[in-house]
């Protein structure tokens, strides 16, 4: 398509594909500009229909133009292709692009582990350089942070409208320069509907063939245009089932449970087994010799509960009830509006943007930890005749989780000619000054165990000489100002504790008095101020360049406190949550010019240069000043070269300043000292007794061993017993530096000019994106595995962040952030679209590809100058080739579409370090002869991933409809070894990273109009 041809067409609100069907008039017709996109919807217009001549601003510049082109890279994602692949609510559409990298904290993730977000959340992250440093706009404006727990620092995307989405346009490069902080690694501008007349209704559900993970959608647009203005109102509800793990069989063990798996493979034979691990209880432990130590032998009535590495004593019964996807609900309403107003005799608009948003999310799970406390030998309870530690499944719920997150966000501008100033210089220019607030308020509960009381019960019961049991101190007050302390008695030796499936207290009286919640209240709030003015300003060989001058104030706040239970640690197996509490204020001044330095004359049908710059004062560091340049130039109209470098800076967020204290759990198995899984052999073949110590599979270096031995640790028998989880804990650091980055792309489009029989565009971008100084919250094996293998052995800072209890075993170890000395990602996107018309059957008939890729050379992070870098391309999340194709046959009012989803092959035990396998050893406790092997191997190699999407879409005058397949195939999701080096794993599965969980569904999307 030629240029001439594109300045007759203007961009204009894409329809939503849920919600199409004659609400827009017009004729549609696919956009060919020369970036490399996936289709756009836009309308023709006459040449003299001054009224509909408005300018567009596309994502990555602020300047106005009247064409939607861009100099940068820029993929754009439409409504109704996100429909036409099934993707159901607003979180799917903005992580359906190739550019999407690394693992995406969504809301399986973030309800399972601790996150940015807390609970429910879903945050973006492109190129694999995290969520933190990927931008998100909602009509070119910042999203503002929103979650619950900690410090919140990241936009929920969940709480965007998704009825309302018209577009999503990601940048990918650096944009600092025009954006502010954050962008580091691109943007996404989520582009919502601002035009709508009359009233619609939708609905949107999408349903699995096999249990669990329905989702239904379902919503209302009014909306209004005239002469002086537009209003448009809407409202949507979207509901998400629970997927537990009993939903799906690929969870299920060799033997018929639902569990986390041990996955391994027998070297000799090449058989595969799947079978359960699962957390330990019973009663075997004596207090005295070890936390996990070997017990005395069982005496009623305990006689008929075998020992604890017996399978049928372990959580998996518990586990089936676990979820891979929560409940959740989300509720919005949104408005907009605008109105032509005189002010002083000029023509101004004034226009307002009022959204709510509420999400609430149900984590439920079966297994919810152990409970261990010692019981003495006094305690009438105690059957044993010894001070033991009762190992039991906890009978109240710790690891379900109620979330409820409210968002408002109100948006007030005017916009408009400076043909007031008197200047005819200035008359050509446009205004725009806006203000705009959000609050976040979360909320979560999670039900505790209550420490004191249990700690209470358990060390003053005392049996009465009627044989009766009571507990608590007796108090003698002459005076009555003391009330007398209830107290229940516990009795941990209960038999329906020892209830693997349902263990419970022995009565009523015993779980009410030890019950209580753990609750947190967040409140985030973000207050921003901006202008600018953007017109032309001289005439150039190549058109008319055009400037940009603008100011953003913004103030980002966060209170989250925890009430009573959370902030002392009085809920047993969580530690103390401090109250975190911070204001944060940033002021920037920004302009761009673009220059159009030659157009249409030989040797150059185009070369355009685009210029900006931002000065940023942020309340804690030193003033920075960020910049870009872009460049495009075509020799001929079918080829365009072009090429962008820019700085971009990032300051740390709400989280990593203001954090004021927040702890998790990790694995007993990170530690170092621990003897490795695949290190402990069963030399018995009996599972009843602890394994030995195999130094032949011992995979640690001689500096690790030799570091441990120092501290006093036995490195050779540590953890045969079992190993305790270690807690993790983090603060916010006010220390920190901001990062900055350089990014550079360059690449090429080319038009096909040989044939108007069919359309072809090919696009390459080669990206290279350098970040220093980032600022990042450290893994639990990043810190222990420097600390363990310095040569600086036991003054390397890194051994400052971890504390080993009385026995040998890890207490605790300081994720609180600190400097990276360097991180970054280098690779290619690729971009090809096709485009024939031709005659069948008496129809006129239309074909277009649409084929999106990206190909990851690197995704780097070096954490110290003398440290080796780390490359995690190859990783679970991060594959070298990732790509979407889709293609659409249109004829009249039907369309029939096919999508596929490709994410390249990954190593779940692949080491970012040396780029070799970790050499996870296999542990093989419990295969069939309950030998454990060192010659067996996990499963860890996750193959190349295809998902197939197709449906078919009716478009009426007043109603339209769609219906598809997602997951034609029903494409289970790949499967590792539950102790994988590297993966970010629920049950088995490699969540965040774009493998679908839910199987074969059914998806309809259902709209009419009035």
């Amino acid at each position: 398509m030629t240029n001439d041809l594109l300045k007759k067409k203007l961009f204009a609100t894409s329809l939503l594909a849920s919600a199409v069907g004659g609400l827009w008039a017009g004729a549609a017709v696919a956009q060919e500009t020369g970036d490399e996109e996936v289709p756009v919807v836009i309308e023709e217009v006459d040449e003299d229909d001054e009224a509909r001549q408005d300018k567009v601003v596309v994502t990555g510049s602020r300047l106005r133009r009247d064409s939607f082109s861009s100099v940068a890279p820029l993929q754009v994602i439409t409504a109704e292709t996100a429909v036409e692949a099934g993707l159901i609510d607003s979180s799917e559409i903005l992580k359906s692009g190739t550019s999407v990298n690394g693992v995406q904290l969504d809301t399986n993730v973030n309800s399972s582990f601790v996150t940015n977000g807390g609970p429910g959340a879903s945050n973006v992250s492109l190129r694999g350089l995290g969520a933190d440093r990927t931008l998100v706009l909602v009509n070119g404006r910042r999203f503002a942070p929103a979650g619950v727990e900690g410090a919140p620092s990241l936009p929920d995307i969940n709480l965007i409208p998704t009825l309302m989405i018209s577009r999503v346009e990601t940048l990918l490069d650096g944009a600092s320069s025009i954006y502010g902080s954050d962008a580091i690694a691109g943007v996404q501008n989520v582009i919502l509907r601002d035009e709508f007349d009359g009233v619609a209704f939708q609905t949107f559900n999408r349903e699995p063939l096999d249990d669990g993970g329905k989702t239904e959608r379902y919503g209302m647009i009014i909306g209004s245009t005239t002469d002086e203005g537009k209003f448009v109102l809407a409202a949507e509800y979207r509901a998400q089932e629970a997927l537990q793990f009993r939903d799906r069989d690929f969870q299920m063990s060799d033997d018929g449970r639902f569990c986390s798996m041990d996955i391994e493979t027998n070297s000799a034979t090449g058989e595969q087994f799947n079978n359960c691990g699962g957390a330990i209880g019973s009663v075997e432990f004596r207090s005295f010799t070890s936390p996990f130590g070997q017990g005395a032998p069982f005496v009623a009535p305990f006689n008929s509960v075998t020992n604890s590495r017996d399978p049928a004593f372990r959580s998996v019964l518990l586990e089936a009830d676990d979820e891979f996807i929560p409940e959740q609900t989300v509720f919005n309403v949104y408005g907009l509006g605008d109105r032509d107003i005189n002010v002083f005799g000029h023509d101004t608009n004034v226009y307002s943007e009022v959204s709510y948003s509420n999400s609430q999310t149900f984590v439920r799970a079966g297994f919810h930890g152990q409970l261990f406390p010692s019981v003495a030998a006094t305690n009438p309870t105690n059957p044993l005749g010894f001070t033991a530690v009762p190992v039991i499944f906890s009978p109240i719920g710790r690891s379900n989780i109620d979330v409820d997150v409210t968002q408002t966000r109100f948006t007030a501008g005017a916009r408009g000619s400076l043909d007031f100033l008197g200047s005819d210089f200035l008359s050509q220019w446009e205004y725009d000054v806006y203000g705009q607030y959000s609050r976040s308020v979360g909320d979560s509960i999670r039900p505790a165990v209550l420490e004191e009381r249990l700690a209470l019960s358990l060390s003053t019961t005392v049996q009465n000489p009627d044989g009766s049991l009571s507990c608590g101190n007796a108090l003698t007050d002459l005076f009555g100002f003391i009330t007398q302390q209830t107290c229940v008695p516990i009795n941990l030796f209960a038999p329906s504790l020892y209830n693997s499936a349902n263990p419970q207290f022995a009565t009523q009286a015993e779980l009410d008095y030890i019950s209580g919640e753990r609750s947190v209240t967040t409140k985030v709030d973000q207050m921003l101020f901006g202008g600018f003015v953007t017109g032309p300003l001289f005439k150039l060989p190549g058109g008319e360049a055009g400037g940009v001058l603008g100011f953003e104030y913004r103030e980002d706040g966060l209170d989250s406190g925890t009430d009573t239970i959370a902030a002392t640690g009085g809920a047993a197996g969580f530690f103390a949550d401090r109250r975190s509490q911070g204001q944060v204020s940033i002021t920037e001044a920004y302009g761009e010019i673009e220059l159009p330095l030659l157009a249409n004359v030989p040797g150059a049908e185009e070369l355009t240069v685009n210029l900006s710059g931002r000065y940023v004062s942020h309340e804690f560091f030193d003033d920075e000043f960020v910049y870009s340049g872009k460049v495009a130039y075509s020799p001929v109209e079918y080829l365009t070269l072009r090429g962008t470098y820019g700085t971009a800076y990032r300051a740390p967020g709400l989280r990593e300043l203001f954090l004021g204290g927040q702890s998790g759990f990790a694995s007993g198995f990170v530690d170092p000292c621990v003897v490795p899984n695949g290190a402990q052999l069963d030399d018995d073949g009996n599972p009843a007794t602890p394994p030995v110590y195999d130094p032949t599979a011992d995979t640690r270096t001689t500096t690790v061993l030799a570091n441990c031995t120092a501290e006093g640790v036995d490195p050779t028998s540590l953890g045969l017993n079992g190993v305790p989880g270690v807690e993790t804990f983090r603060a916010g650091n006010t220390g920190l530096s901001p990062e900055t980055s350089e990014a550079w792309t360059a690449g090429f489009v080319f038009e096909q000019p040989f044939t108007d029989a069919i359309d072809v565009t090919i696009g390459v971008t080669y990206f290279d994106i350098t970040v220093e100084e980032a600022p990042v919250i450290p893994s639990t094996q990043l810190i222990l595995q420097n600390c363990y293998q310095s040569q600086n052995f036991p003054n390397d800072p890194f051994c400052q962040r971890r504390v080993r209890d009385a026995f040998g075993n890890l207490s605790e170890v300081n994720v609180t952030p600190f400097n990276l000395s360097g991180f970054g990602a280098t690779g290619y996107d690729l971009n090809l679209r096709t485009n024939i018309d031709f005659q069948a059957f008496g129809s006129d008939w239309e074909f277009i590809t649409d084929t999106v890729a990206t190909y990851s050379d690197s995704v780097e992070r070096q954490i110290l100058e003398t440290s080796p870098v780390e490359d995690f391309v190859g990783d679970a999340g991060q594959p070298e080739w990732a790509a979407n194709v889709n293609a659409r046959l249109i004829t009249g009012d039907w369309t029939l579409s096919y999508g596929l989803e490709y994410i390249g092959e990954v190593d779940a035990d692949r080491d970012s370090e040396t780029l070799a396998l970790n050499g996870t050893a296999a542990d093989g406790r419990f295969e069939t002869t309950g030998a454990r092997t060192s010659a067996d191997t996990i499963v860890s190699a996750i193959d190349a991933y295809y998902l197939h999407n197709m449906s078919v879409q009716y478009e009426g005058d007043t109603w339209s409809a769609t219906l598809g397949v997602r997951n034609v195939f029903d494409e289970d999701p790949p499967l590792v070894d539950q102790d994988a080096f590297n993966p970010t794993l629920i049950g088995n599965v490699p969540v965040g990273s774009g493998y679908d969980i839910l199987g074969r569904s059914l998806f309809l999307s259902l709209t009419k109009e009035f």
